[in-house]
């Protein structure tokens, strides 16, 4: 399960997401030009992959290598919406000082922009596995 207060209980938006500015992305949809909008947005979430693995470390590491990927991108009347996955190594250290080691970690997004705005709303995705209760895991389980 996720540790970090920033997912569990919020950062600066409310109890499930804080707000990421993406700008150009903002611009890119104002203006129509739809082909260009998921490379526009993934090359803005690159450059804000500290704000986005803030919290995902679950060993006590840092992240490195984080790559974002634009899974789905859907207009929803004034409404953005991206299926974003972050995958990144987080790097833990060991006994020795010179080496650490890393663990693959994977996260899925969901990202609401509105019209009108230049600030999204991120909050964990419904698809992120590591967010399910067991009765979400396991079709058999009764809820209990």
């Amino acid at each position: 399960m996720l540790q970090n207060s920033r997912w569990l209980a919020g950062g600066a938006l409310d109890d499930f997401g804080w707000f990421i500015a993406v700008p150009r992305t903002a611009r890119v949809w104002a203006s129509g030009a739809r082909d260009d909008l998921d490379t526009v947005l993934r090359d803005e979430l690159e450059q804000q992959t500290d704000s986005l693995t803030d919290g995902c470390c679950e060993s006590g590491g840092w992240p490195d290598d984080a790559e974002v990927e634009v899974t789905e991108l859907k207009v929803r009347g004034n409404e953005l919406v991206a299926e974003i996955a972050l995958r990144f190594n987080e790097m833990v250290a060991s006994a020795c000082r010179d080496v650490s080691f890393a663990e693959k970690r994977h996260r899925w997004l969901t990202l609401r922009l509105a019209r009108d705005s230049n600030g999204a709303e991120i909050e964990p995705s419904e698809s992120d596995s590591q967010r399910w209760d067991i009765a979400d895991r396991n079709s058999a389980s009764d809820g209990e």
